[in-house]
């Protein structure tokens, strides 16, 4: 990917790559006077509606799922705030050891509002247990899970698939924090991985300001 300036060598893309020229050049109709809102019924409203589906179904080829399957948020901190904070329910949250803070802030003040929490141990090269999930799945059944594709800072890559798989046996929901995986590497696509999904494209080129999740679509997220 391009760096900031060209002669330099980029290495800080797990925080933030430098958008992308194809990204911009596909963004600059829209930033100016021809730019309008998508929910209106005017012209200039219907066209901004196709783009916005558009967006949506190249984000849908790119990282699985159906195009409806994904909502338009403002970052990926949003993105967890967003499925953690709609899909517990009261339920208990199971969540790796290692998670990025927001999805850890977002857990604890659940904790605080009387939501049971329950960190799961990770192994010696960062990897979770999954054993111990499995056991904490037979204590909480039901319970949400909130488990990161791949780590931030070490870029160790958690067995999502078949985390998934223990989640659906026991009747658990699975989130996971697909920020540093998705658009940079194979990752558990939406349908036979995780229920919920968070992402960011400025993690892969594309602009700041947007972020993504996935519903799986039977969910329905609390506000």
């Amino acid at each position: 990917m391009a760096s900031p300036d060209p002669g330099e060598l980029f290495l800080d893309h797990n925080a933030g790559s430098p958008t992308r020229r194809e990204a911009l050049e596909a963004m600059l109709p829209w930033l100016g006077a021809s730019g309008a809102n998508p929910s209106s019924l005017h012209r200039g409203g219907q066209a901004a509606r196709r783009a916005l589906e558009g967006a949506r179904a190249t984000v849908a080829r790119l990282l699985g799922g159906g195009p409806r399957d994904w909502v338009f948020t403002s970052g990926a901190t949003e993105s967890c705030n967003l499925a953690l904070r709609g899909a517990a329910a009261g339920q208990p949250v199971l969540v790796g050891a290692t998670e990025h803070p927001a999805v850890l802030e977002t857990v604890r003040g659940l904790a605080e509002s009387g939501t049971e929490v329950e960190t799961l141990p990770v192994d010696a090269r960062g990897v979770v247990d999954l054993g111990a999930l499995g056991g904490a799945l037979d204590r909480h059944p039901g319970a949400l899970v909130a488990l990161m594709a791949a780590n931030n800072e070490t870029g160790v890559l958690h067995p999502v698939a078949e985390a998934a798989r223990l989640c659906r046996d026991r009747g658990a929901l699975l989130f996971c924090d697909a920020s540093q995986a998705a658009g940079k590497s194979a990752w558990t696509a939406p349908g036979a991985g995780p229920d919920l999904a968070a992402a960011s494209a400025v993690k892969f080129g594309g602009p700041p300001g947007c972020g993504l999740l996935y519903v799986r679509p039977v969910l329905e997220l609390i506000p």
